[in-house]
């Protein structure tokens, strides 16, 4: 579906920001970035799950950026695995 087509997406956008401050601006940095971008989207979980209470879940859009987040969040937890993303 579109919503995995765009979640897959942006986890190779994640995949590829990482590689370019690694390859450019050194290992130290690149977790800088890493940690900043996990705490965003920490931050922005609790805030789409208040989106969707105060919806009663009704808004499939907000139901569906809530999932998106969660996806990206787990996928950082797991340490950006490989085999996630766009497929080849």
């Amino acid at each position: 579906t579109a919503d995995r087509v765009k979640v897959q997406a942006k986890l190779e956008y994640y995949r590829s920001r990482y590689f370019f401050f690694k390859k450019h601006r050194g290992t130290l940095q690149a977790g800088v970035l890493r940690g900043i971008l996990l705490l965003k989207l920490s931050m922005s979980l609790p805030l789409h799950s208040l989106l969707c209470m105060f919806t009663f879940f009704q808004d499939r859009k907000a139901r569906q950026k809530l999932a998106n987040t969660w996806k990206l969040f787990a996928w950082h937890l797991r340490f950006c695995p490989e085999g996630a993303g766009l497929k080849q």
